[in-house]
């Protein structure tokens, strides 16, 4: 009787200890859930840059994409907790790319990002037209 009383201790602190294993597990396993945040602005006057592509890759695969909001801020949720890179793209400024530490965080803000118009930008463009 006394084993059979010991036996069933046992398994039943085996199935406890298994179970909170297994949910510590679990929580170790869901690390989707980082955001990445922030403001893009025109380098020469701090207006806010909006209709920009925001890529999220992870050793060059896609796995997140967004568009800028109208005021410049931008946010893309449920990335998981490791190096990533982020690519900002507008056909009006230079591609910017960043790399995000994601590891030991569930989030990472930016801040304000310049973003620069290339040189090669035309402020004029005339045409004539002979007849």
């Amino acid at each position: 009787m006394k084993k059979s009383v010991y036996f069933l201790m046992f398994v039943v602190i085996a199935l406890i200890t298994t179970l909170m294993s297994l949910k510590n597990l679990n929580q170790r396993i869901d690390v989707h859930g980082a955001t990445v945040s922030g403001k893009l602005i025109e380098k020469n006057n701090n207006l806010a840059v909006n209709d920009a592509l925001i890529t999220v890759s992870d050793e060059g695969k896609v796995i997140a994409q967004t568009t800028v909001e109208k005021d410049g801020t931008f946010s893309v949720e449920n990335l998981p907790n490791k190096m990533l890179d982020l690519s900002i793209e507008n056909v009006a400024y230079t591609t910017v790319n960043k790399t995000i530490d994601l590891v030991n965080t569930t989030s990472f803000n930016f801040g304000n990002i310049s973003l620069e118009m290339p040189v090669t930008v035309l402020e004029e463009l005339i045409i004539f037209v002979k007849r």
